[in-house]
């Protein structure tokens, strides 16, 4: 016999010796089954446990998400997509009595410690406006460029044909100065 029989092979041949060639192909068809239906099993628990942990990590990036910009609407504002790189590796979810929790942690991978226990991510956020290369962050947008005026008067475009039909030279340059400045509106 082969050298490279396992155990159950070795006891499926001892049984089978006393047997005829049929018994024997029929007990190690038996296993050749059995093995295949083994891998198959396998197999597809790796694949729910793949989709098992694909499924909590975006859970657990959700709430990540969710905690830091509640967190940074709390706090008065800043440039959320400038912060988030910097909340992003120092906020983790961590299981703590079965519940998977949002904490923030430090450089040892260990729980940060605030003010009144386990630090906040709104803790966080004053910590980081404390610093100075950060300061950018959470300063206000500068102001954007003023509102076109509001039209003081509004015209139909049947109107406004008739306006500019009838108008002479002088009123018709004045009426598409007015229009190109948005004292007039035509709709």
């Amino acid at each position: 016999m082969n050298d490279e029989m396992t155990a159950s092979d070795d006891r499926g041949a001892d049984v089978a010796e006393g047997c005829d060639d049929g018994a024997v192909s029929a007990v190690m068809a038996a296993l050749h089954r059995e093995r295949a239906a083994r891998r198959s099993a396998e197999a597809e628990a790796r694949k729910a446990a793949d989709a098992a942990d694909r499924y909590r990590t975006q859970a657990h990036r959700l709430l990540i998400d969710r905690e830091i910009a509640d967190a940074v609407h709390a706090s008065g504002g800043a440039n959320t997509r400038l912060l988030k790189p910097h909340l992003d590796g120092n906020v983790a979810v961590v299981d703590e009595d079965g519940r998977d929790v949002v904490r923030v942690i430090g450089d040892d991978g260990q729980v940060r410690w605030g003010l009144r226990g386990p630090m906040t991510v709104a803790e966080l956020i004053h910590d980081l406006k404390l610093d100075p290369d950060l300061v950018s962050i959470f300063q206000p947008p500068r102001a954007a460029a003023p509102a076109a005026p509001k039209p003081t008067r509004t015209y139909s475009r049947r109107e406004w044909q008739a306006a500019l039909a009838s108008a002479n030279a002088e009123t018709r340059a004045a009426l598409m100065r007015d229009a190109a400045a948005g004292r007039i509106a035509v709709r």
